[in-house]
């Protein structure tokens, strides 16, 4: 059928513009699926924005410039709800939040010296059911 063609063809064109990445053939679907899977070929099992951003243009038929502003929306958009004190749930992975640490007095190790820590805020992320239970399969 022409779309296991396209899958095959997909495929190919993935790999050799982006070597890194490996993508599953089940990952071609239109609908955007957090089980797509994807997995690293490079010996460090880590992908960076650049590779997010090739990724998504690849999938979804679009150009780099788009998917690029694509994937800064989404983090900006998160970065700015969580910097003004939100939550960002995103349904299937996770949870971002923060909480504010009070200031307290801490001790250098080396010296023994009492040392002021001020306050500040923490980043959290609490990843969902679902995606632990992805991880641990």
């Amino acid at each position: 059928s022409s779309r296991s063609i396209k899958k095959v063809l997909f495929n190919k064109k993935f790999n050799l513009q982006c070597p890194k990445l490996s993508i599953e053939a089940s990952s071609l679907s239109s609908s955007s699926s957090f089980g797509s899977s994807f997995s690293t070929t490079s010996s460090s099992s880590s992908i960076n924005k650049n590779d997010l951003i090739e990724l998504i243009s690849v999938q979804h038929e679009l150009t780099k410039a788009k998917s690029s502003r694509i994937v800064d929306s989404i983090f900006d958009t998160i970065v700015e709800t969580v910097k003004d004190n939100n939550r960002v749930t995103l349904s299937g992975f996770g949870t971002f939040s923060s909480n504010k640490t009070n200031a307290r007095t801490g001790r250098n190790p080396s010296t023994g010296q009492d040392v002021y820590i001020p306050e500040k805020r923490r980043i959290k992320f609490k990843a969902s059911g679902v995606f632990k239970d992805i991880i641990n399969k």
